[in-house]
């Protein structure tokens, strides 16, 4: 039976209550499948670490989470830090560094639950949303980590237009979405 390794980063507000509940629902996964176990170790980084430290993370983070086979990252922020902190020194951070192309958002109705969409059950929603993950508005971050010469910056992009190579890798992962599914 396969052991996961999961880093768990709830963040700030919300994220401490919606995280060790999301936690309940894998753990259920592993007891009731029984193919898999989940090792869980918690992170306290985020808006109230960067009050108390000056920073979200610690300089080894990244180091840190490459040993874990996910990352559980729950809403980072607080009202006496600035958002772009808070999401330029996690959220963009971890995206970019672990390569994290691809936002997958699956919405699916399950079997036993009742949907509040009428004379809907199974099979009737079941959508899959792409989003390209590391370019438009965190093309300034970029700038942070590669200097002021970004890999496949080019002159005509705009702010939020993803660059061509990165929107590629969306398209492919879609793609291969089709074609395997």
């Amino acid at each position: 039976m396969r052991t996961y390794k999961i880093a768990l980063l709830p963040g700030d507000c919300v994220g401490k209550e919606v995280v060790p509940e999301g936690v309940k629902v894998l753990q259920e996964m592993s007891r009731v499948t029984d193919t898999f176990k989940l090792v869980f170790d918690e992170f306290p980084w985020g808006a109230e670490f960067y009050l108390k430290h000056g920073q979200c993370m610690p300089d080894d983070a990244l180091d840190i989470l490459k040993k874990y086979d996910t990352i559980y990252l729950g809403a980072i922020g607080h009202p006496d830090v600035p958002d772009h902190i808070g999401v330029g020194q996690v959220i963009f951070t971890i995206r970019q560094n672990f390569n994290q192309y691809v936002n997958l958002r699956p919405i699916k109705l399950l079997p036993g639950i009742e949907c509040p969409l009428r004379n809907k059950g199974v099979g009737d929603i079941d959508m899959l949303f792409i989003r390209e993950n590391t370019e438009g508005g965190v093309r300034r971050h970029r700038r942070d980590i590669y200097g002021p010469h970004v890999p496949g910056d080019g002159a005509a992009n705009q702010h939020f237009h993803p660059v061509r190579h990165r929107a590629g890798y969306a398209l492919r992962f879609r793609a291969g979405q089709q074609k395997n599914g």
